[in-house]
């Protein structure tokens, strides 16, 4: 028989892993869909390797979630009788019952031992908490992990044995203790990080009381150097001017960073060979950046406060780097946008003026230019050039 393409009825036979990867860019409901075109793409959806479970997909998830849970273990129990493996797992969750917490680690498990590699939980309003198993921190064969709003508790003398981790995403996770840099350096492959609104629980001592309290997490930066790091996404995190130190030798591969609404830092010295993309959006004052980035290629930057900037960048670059800026304004005490703000966005752009500058500029509704052209057209003579300007008003 012709292994290649073949027709019957009409209808082009494809191979079935050409219908598992083309199922795999879809959503569990969108890849449902497909088992109706055919029997092939019927058999090719019963046992694909990448399962998206997701309790939105059917009726009335809050009121009957039992349909979630009996397709999830009807699902995973065909998959153990057909000895089929399973590549990638999407998990989204996100109700409150007690009964979630062990379905979901009934399914973390089995499909450690199904030989899972890339892993998603989204695990939203659950309490307690899913407290990761150990099963899975011991995990040789995990290449990608992204958990949403779980626990990790490494127990007593526990470990994390992540050998083959390329990317780790944690985002409202709570961390048993400071051990999340233990965690992160168990990772020798990571290229790809991001650390978003996590906390981890500290003893506090009140007179002759223990407690636990919770608080957001910081960077412990004598613990950082990740070599094959290439990606860097930091939300709501603790840094202190001394995480930007020696940048380039603690990342040498860096090349994205992105830096959100995190805290503790006033000004900041970046010099990296490898950096091509910097994404800052500030909410707290931040007084001057200086970035030595002879690779640029975009910065990004968005908040309410205006740094002064310094960038070195290589002279001989073949492409003109970009800027996208986006600024809120919220004027002065009375509302009002001032001369000396005026003067402050020119001295901003002026720093970014080697790039080509897209500039948003979101207004409140009470936000009023201040009665002082003579002054503003002043301060204003020469302004740099920007080549997209977007003005935002209020609806």
């Amino acid at each position: 028989m012709e292994k290649r393409r073949r027709v019957e009825s009409g209808e082009i036979v494809l191979p079935e892993a050409i219908i598992h990867h083309i199922q795999s860019f879809m959503s569990g409901k969108e890849a449902a869909q497909t088992s109706v075109l055919s029997k092939h793409w019927y058999s090719a959806w019963s046992t694909r390797p990448n399962l998206d479970f997701d309790h939105r997909d059917f009726p009335s998830p809050y009121h009957n979630p039992g349909l979630f849970k009996n397709f999830v273990k009807k699902t995973i129990q065909r998959y153990e009788e057909l000895n089929l493996s399973i590549e990638s797992i999407n998990l989204f969750v996100k109700w409150y019952e007690a009964n979630c917490i062990s379905l979901s680690n009934e399914l973390i498990l089995k499909a450690m031992q199904m030989g899972v590699t890339d892993l998603k939980l989204h695990l939203m309003y659950l309490y307690p908490l899913l407290s990761l198993p150990k099963e899975l921190l011991g995990s040789e064969k995990l290449v990608r992990l992204s958990a949403i709003g779980c626990t990790i508790d490494l127990w007593v003398n526990g470990k994390v044995s992540w050998s083959s981790l390329k990317s780790l995403s944690l985002h409202k996770v709570n961390v048993k203790g400071d051990v999340i840099w233990d965690i992160i350096l168990s990772c020798p492959l990571i290229e790809e990080l991001l650390l978003s609104e996590c906390t981890c629980l500290v003893k506090v001592q009140v007179e002759n009381h223990v407690s636990r309290r919770s608080r957001m997490l910081a960077l412990n930066t004598n613990l950082f150097e990740l070599r094959k790091l290439k990606c860097l996404s930091l939300k709501r995190v603790k840094i202190d001017t001394s995480f930007f130190h020696n940048f380039s030798f603690k990342f040498p591969c860096l090349k994205d960073l992105t830096v959100d609404d995190c805290f503790g830092y006033k000004a900041i010295t970046i010099s990296s060979p490898s950096l091509e993309r910097i994404s800052f959006a500030v909410k707290k004052r931040m007084l001057r950046a200086n970035f030595e980035v002879p690779c640029v290629r975009k910065f990004t930057f968005s908040g309410s406060c205006l740094p002064r900037l310094s960038f070195g960048t290589s002279s001989s670059l073949l492409w003109k780097w970009e800027s996208d800026i986006s600024v809120k304004c919220s004027g002065n005490r009375n509302g009002l946008l001032t001369p000396s703000w005026f003067l402050k966005l020119k001295k901003f752009l002026a720093d970014l003026s080697p790039s080509r500058i897209s500039l948003t500029l979101s207004l409140s509704i009470s936000i009023l230019c201040e009665d002082s052209s003579g002054d503003v057209i002043q301060g204003l003579a020469k302004p740099p050039i920007v080549d997209n300007l977007r003005v935002v008003l209020p609806t």
